[in-house]
């Protein structure tokens, strides 16, 4: 993996309208973060283990909804 990609900080767990929970990390490269998906999580989000995959995202490409519940960091 390339090491800009690495995560540099925990940012939040969301959960989207999916039934699925996302951990958000930051990343060493700016505007970009770092999405692992959250599985056996409860219908809040909460619990549950990161599943081994992880999406690099840029922060431009969220949708307006998903990138505001997202602390800058």
């Amino acid at each position: 993996m390339d090491p800009r990609y690495m995560v540099k900080r925990y940012l939040a767990r969301i959960r989207p309208a999916s039934r699925y929970a996302f951990d958000v990390f930051s990343t060493g490269r700016p505007g970009w973060l770092l999405f692992c998906p959250i599985a056996g999580a409860d219908s809040f989000g909460n619990g549950g283990y990161q599943t081994g995959i992880q999406i690099p995202v840029q922060r431009a490409d969220l949708r307006r909804e998903v990138s505001r519940a997202i602390p800058r960091g």
